[in-house]
């Protein structure tokens, strides 16, 4: 069960660290796989996600899969969340510069 209050927390964290470096994160020089790991990974773990497969499951039975973020690969999205090996939703991820 996910504590609401912590997870107030946790998000109005995140704002935090984006307000307070705003510039640097818009800017075209952010990478989206720093999006993944400063921003979308932490909140998806406080959402209850288990973002880094800490339940050791196998490959099939994970409860996230992420996608090899590449030039050849863009057709995939990067975040594919599951519950008991079925697909509830994708995530594409952009880096704030995008539109």
């Amino acid at each position: 069960m996910i504590d609401i209050d912590l997870l107030h927390d946790q998000i109005n964290e995140l704002i935090f660290k984006f307000e307070k470096d705003k510039t640097h994160y818009c800017a075209k020089g952010y990478p989206e796989s720093q999006v993944r790991i400063d921003f979308l990974n932490p909140l998806f773990a406080a959402l209850g996600w288990d973002m880094e497969n800490k339940s050791q499951k196998p490959p099939h039975a994970r409860d996230v899969i992420v996608e090899v973020s590449s030039e050849h690969t863009s057709k995939r999205p990067d975040y594919n969340f599951r519950i008991n090996g079925v697909t509830k939703f994708f995530v594409e991820a952009k880096s704030p510069s995008v539109n």
